[in-house]
């Protein structure tokens, strides 16, 4: 099947590519949690931020668990005290392709704490009907991605990432669902943040030649004060970039191909997302200050 990817292609000339990773990843929507009434449970922000288009987002939602009023974090009490999992019991959302489209999954991120110092966090997906713990997790300790064999649910935020294979491309539909075990007590509560699902959504029977000479390089990544894009593009392009909360910090407009020079001397250290788009698309890519 030949697929023509709808977001804008972008390269990101990083050290933090993960391995087999492809580039022209998009970020495919932002479940950040954040608006007005988050911090009660009877009116949670469960929806999405900025879905990209042929694919529809399930609200995020939980089973046998209880929801604490938090604002902007999706904030649970009641997991499981035992090492064994309980397959009814887990937060999860669920990714449909709309018809005549698929997805090729790249990665999943998302942000991960507990109010105490204890237990064990387990993803799982549909693709082999949630019977195995997905590995291969990373987390990133400020500096570096880190490798580790299984996800010790930290007391503080932390990011953690996943990069998919072959098994995930070409999904009409995709459900992730989270689980805990060993947690301290029954009140222990367990917070997910900034969970984003990243790939590319494929359409049948088009090329994909139209799109080779719209690629664009971001760099450096992690950087400091300064951020360069650099474009063969002939559209007009708008730069907006966000913090991981959601907040735009700064919105600029390259209206020719070459390089584009981004003051980011006043941005704190830490995680934001650089969106691009035209009139092909749009494309968001995570780059990191510090």
């Amino acid at each position: 099947m030949k697929k023509i990817f709808t977001p804008l292609t972008i390269t990101l000339l990083s050290s933090f590519c993960i391995t087999g990773a492809s580039f022209g990843q998009s970020t495919l929507a932002i479940y950040n949690f954040n608006g007005t009434g988050q911090e009660n449970c009877t009116n949670r922000i469960v929806a999405p931020e900025s879905p990209v288009a042929d694919l529809t987002f399930s609200d995020f939602s939980i089973s046998n668990l209880t929801c604490v009023q938090t604002a902007n974090q999706f904030n649970n009490d009641g997991w499981n005290m035992t090492p064994d999992i309980d397959l009814t019991e887990y937060a999860e959302f669920t990714i449909t392709a709309d018809a005549g489209h698929d997805l090729d999954l790249d990665s999943l991120y998302f942000d991960l704490r507990s109010s105490q110092l204890n237990g064990d966090f387990h993803v799982r997906s549909s693709v082999d009907n949630f019977a195995n713990d997905l590995t291969g997790f990373e987390y990133f300790d400020g500096v570096s991605w880190v490798s580790v064999p299984s996800i010790d649910i930290p007391d503080a935020y932390l990011t953690f990432r996943k990069a998919f294979g072959a098994s995930y491309d070409g999904l009409d539909m995709i459900t992730f669902r989270f689980y805990a075990t060993s947690v301290l007590a029954a009140s222990t509560t367990v917070r997910l943040d900034n969970v984003i699902p990243i790939g590319v959504v494929g359409v049948d029977n088009v090329s994909v030649k139209e799109l080779d000479n719209a690629a664009f390089s971001v760099f450096p990544n992690p950087g400091t004060d300064e951020l360069k894009i650099e474009t063969k593009s002939t559209d007009d392009l708008n730069i907006r970039i966000f913090t991981a909360k959601g907040k735009l910090v700064t919105e600029e407009h390259l209206s020719a191909a070459g390089a584009h020079t981004v003051n980011t001397s006043r941005f704190d250290n830490g995680v934001y997302f650089i969106e691009v788009s035209g009139t092909e698309g749009k494309v968001t890519q995570r780059w990191i200050k510090q």
